[in-house]
């Protein structure tokens, strides 16, 4: 988000996160422009998804995943399959991991698909608050991402809706293959 605070954007955020043997304890992520915190202290609420529209997916603008365009066209297809919506998937461009966060739990957003890498710094709070708002965090093999290792570096990320979550997985792993 230093960019996007640089450029005078609403779309940066401020994280905090405490880990203790790479296990998040305290997470909080502010969003000032929009005068949003979000927090592990939060009481949460349940999102849905609107399948009036189609399913949107937050990635980074400077450095989308490479088979985005493939995995959206292939989530498309298997929420189509499920009966979940059939309006297809688009992109939503959104600036720093917190506020790509937000937006889902804004619900203005579904999924967050990230496979450049960041370090723990940048996506340790928004994981941890994500997380305790009940969406489904992972690397995108579906393994959970751990913290307070050398180097302190998280390869890729994936955040979604619990029902979208699935999806996303075999859409990543269709796209994988090819």
């Amino acid at each position: 988000g230093t960019w996007e605070y640089g450029q005078n954007r609403a779309d940066f955020a401020v994280h905090v996160a405490l880990w203790a043997a790479g296990e998040l304890h305290a997470c909080t992520v502010d969003l000032p422009a929009q005068g949003i915190t979000r927090s592990v202290l939060d009481n949460t609420v349940k999102t849905s998804v609107d399948p009036t529209r189609p399913i949107r997916m937050v990635a980074s603008r400077s450095r989308p995943p490479a088979t985005l365009r493939a995995t959206c066209d292939a989530l498309g297809r298997l929420l189509s399959d499920a009966d979940i919506t059939d309006r297809g998937v688009e992109v939503v461009d959104v600036g720093s991991v917190g506020a790509k966060v937000n937006e889902i739990l804004s619900q203005r957003a579904d999924v967050y698909l990230h496979d450049t890498g960041f370090y723990e710094w940048d996506v340790a709070a928004p994981y941890g608050v994500a997380a305790h708002y009940g969406l489904r965090c992972s690397n995108t093999t579906g393994q959970p991402i751990t913290f307070n290792h050398m180097p302190p570096y998280v390869n890729n990320l994936v955040v979604a809706h619990p029902v979208l979550y699935p999806h996303v997985m075999r859409a990543l792993a269709e796209t994988a293959e090819r």
